[in-house]
C-alpha cells in the first residue's frame, strides 16, 4: 500500500496510507477493505480508521461517495438503537424511576407528560412590555404610523410617518 504526505491541523507533516491507486478496480478494492474494517468495529468509525492507517476525514470522504459504506455504517448505528431502546423499555417495565420519567419526559408529551414550557413576557405588575417599549419609541423617533401594512400589504409598519 503506498503512502502520501498530508499537512495535519497542526501544521505537521504526516503520512497516511493511500487505500487506491486511482482506477476503479482499485477503489472498489478500498470500498471493500473499508465495509470489512468497518464490520470488525461494529460500524465504529474511528476504530476503522485506525485499524487501515488512514484518517477520519479519508473515511468520511469514502462514506460520501460510497452508498454500501454508508449502508453498513447506519446498519450498526440502528443496532445500537434498537438495543438502547430494548434495555429502556425492560428498565421502565421494571419501574425504574430514571427510566419510567425518560419515557413519559419524551414519548408522552401528546398525553401532558414532558417539559412543556410557555413563555410569556410581562412586567412587574403583570403588564405587557410591549406598550411602554411603543411608548420609548415613539418619544425617541416620533409618533408611529398606525397603518399596520404598506400598499403591498407585507406587515411592515412604518415609524414615524
Amino acid at each position: 500500500m503506498a503512502t502520501r504526505k498530508q499537512r495535519g491541523n497542526n501544521g505537521n507533516i504526516k503520512k497516511e496510507k493511500i487505500l487506491y491507486n486511482h482506477d476503479v478496480d482499485s477503489e472498489k478494492a478500498a470500498v471493500q477493505k473499508i465495509i470489512k474494517a468497518l464490520i470488525n468495529n461494529r460500524g465504529r468509525q474511528y476504530l476503522a480508521a485506525r485499524e487501515l492507517g488512514i484518517s477520519r476525514k479519508t473515511l468520511w470522504s469514502y462514506r460520501q461517495r460510497w452508498p454500501e459504506i454508508e449502508e453498513i455504517t447506519q446498519e450498526f448505528r440502528g443496532q445500537l438503537v434498537d438495543t438502547a431502546e430494548k434495555s429502556l423499555e425492560t428498565a421502565a417495565e421494571n419501574g425504574e424511576s430514571w427510566a419510567v420519567t425518560f419515557v413519559l419526559n419524551c414519548l408522552a408529551r401528546d398525553r401532558g407528560y414532558g417539559n412543556q414550557s410557555k413563555l410569556e413576557v410581562t412586567g412587574a405588575d403583570g403588564q405587557s412590555l410591549l406598550e411602554p417599549l411603543a411608548a420609548a419609541l415613539d418619544k425617541a423617533y416620533g409618533q408611529r404610523d398606525e397603518t399596520t401594512t404598506d400598499e403591498a400589504g407585507d406587515g411592515v409598519r412604518e415609524l414615524g410617518a
